[in-house]
């Protein structure tokens, strides 16, 4: 019976696997992987523009004559506030104009207008983001496709993950939905104890942090278990989730695998900030010497300064995309490493899900490279 690999020689293998991935160096191949890997990232984000009823306000303290510190009646109070209410609306109706406009009613009721804009975002939004979740459900499949066959024609592996890639992308949505909908109600009951019952807070604030870790935790076991077990089997998410449960795997081995992960994580979270420490300096000289330079040749050739700004504009447009190109070319061995990482993990668990052919005690391989 083989041995079981210990972790160090897990994560050794992961790295040597995303190296055999990756090079030789082929800017083609290059392009392509970076691709995969940004499509097969989650995409998510909503946003409104609803204005709240503005409300009456005082006058100014200046406007105040000044009272005496004698306790006053409340009926006195309500008569006051009634009287200087009159005296401002007669004021304000003596100097407008009888008839006004519908803009003018609409600038000074902006709580009247209909929030057509944010509708209008919403209705363009929400479609948007729906087909890039449903484009992200696939291509999570194409990666581990990449992954395990080293190369995979995208047109191809589209059309091959069409039954998992559609399951995954409806679990997507349910459980976004879910999510932030359980948020938000766990959101506002923290709003409501602050103003109210402000104890509750002892209770709300660990579990609004408890249920953010298990949103994590839930997507991270999806991504990197049973995602490879929908890949392998061609099935659906429902009959994946059910096989996972099956193999009864204990919670410490699922907590240090989870550890361990996040500990990688920090780690690639140092090298990102290393390198994006490096490249900002970098970016940064070479953009006060491309400012210095043009406000040099603006300076010295006046009648070229519209020229120069459009080739200011378009420069500076083909510097950000290429330093986005660049950034994401540098660090692709960072998401690469993760997935075959996970799928290194996987077969300490369960040995039926060996898709790299790694040896394992748990069971024999069964590859489908």
């Amino acid at each position: 019976m083989n041995q079981e690999p210990t972790v160090y020689q897990t994560i050794s293998f992961a790295w040597k696997k995303t190296i055999e991935l990756l090079f030789p160096f082929e800017w083609k191949r290059w392009l392509k992987i970076l691709l995969i890997v940004w499509l097969a990232g989650h995409a998510a984000g909503m946003g409104g523009n609803f204005r709240v009823p503005r409300q009456v306000r005082p006058a100014a303290e200046t406007d105040q004559p000044v009272r005496s510190q004698t306790p006053v009646p409340p009926s006195q109070k309500l008569q006051e506030s009634l009287d200087q209410l009159k005296s401002e609306a007669a004021s304000s109706l003596a100097s407008e104009p009888a008839t006004l406009t519908s803009d003018q009613v609409l600038e000074r009721f902006p709580s009247e207008t209909p929030p057509k804009f944010s509708l209008l975002f919403i209705l363009i939004a929400v479609p948007i983001l729906l087909v890039l979740l449903w484009v992200s459900a696939r291509f999570n499949f194409i990666f581990l496709e990449l992954v395990v066959k080293r190369d995979v024609p995208i047109k191809e592996g589209f059309a091959k993950c069409k039954l998992s890639g559609n399951s995954y992308f409806k679990w997507l949505v349910v459980f976004g939905l879910v999510g932030i909908g359980a948020l938000v109600l766990n959101v506002a009951l923290i709003v409501f104890a602050i103003s109210f019952a402000k104890p509750l807070l002892l209770i709300l604030v660990p579990l609004l942090i408890f249920f953010i870790v298990a949103l994590a935790v839930v997507m991270t076991l999806v991504d990197d278990f049973i995602l490879p077990i929908m890949y392998q089997d061609s099935s659906r998410i429902l009959e994946a989730v059910k096989r996972f449960f099956s193999f009864r795997l204990g919670f410490g081995s699922l907590a240090l695998y989870l550890l361990i992960k996040f500990g990688l994580g920090v780690l690639s979270m140092i090298v990102l900030s290393l390198l994006g420490i490096l490249i900002g300096a970098v970016i940064l000289a070479v953009g006060l010497l491309t400012a210095l330079l043009g406000s040099f040749l603006a300076t010295v050739l006046s009648f070229l300064k519209p020229i120069l700004l459009i080739v200011g504009i378009l420069l500076l447009i083909s510097i950000i995309i290429a330093v986005i190109l660049f950034i994401g070319l540098i660090t692709l061995p960072i998401p690469v490493f993760f997935r075959v990482f996970s799928l290194s993990y996987f077969p300490r668990l369960v040995g039926n899900y060996n898709l790299l052919t790694i040896p394992t005690s748990k069971g024999e391989s069964s590859s489908s490279a």
